[in-house]
């Protein structure tokens, strides 16, 4: 994958884990996937595993590696059945974990300079 296409999938990714509430309902309603929000992580997990290389390489910086990895953290303690009740819809609003990763989510983005 080259670093441009890198950069746009890990932007967008980033994007909707940082918006407001009401416009991650819409992306997700749009994905068809509503009223689940799991879609919101996984895009991501389909990008950040490809960030190590791309580091490696000198195309990514190190420390936008570590902003993702901490929103890719946040977003693992809020896995597992124990946790189902934070990827409901009520949970996506008013949440504090959500919060958590919208801010996560919106500092990676600003080391991506996007």
């Amino acid at each position: 994958m080259t670093k441009e296409a890198l950069v746009v999938l890990l932007q967008e990714a980033l994007k909707w884990l940082a918006e407001p509430c009401a416009q991650q309902v819409d992306h997700l309603k749009a994905l068809g996937v509503w009223p689940s929000a799991d879609e919101l992580a996984l895009e991501l997990d389909n990008v950040a595993p490809l960030m190590p290389e791309a580091v490696r390489k000198g195309e990514l910086s190190r420390e936008l590696e570590l902003a993702v990895e901490r929103v890719t953290e946040k977003l693992d303690e809020m896995s597992g059945q124990q946790n189902a009740h934070l990827w409901t819809p009520d949970a996506l609003a008013n949440s504090d974990q959500w919060e958590t990763v919208r801010l996560l989510a919106s500092e990676a983005l600003r080391r991506l300079g996007r």
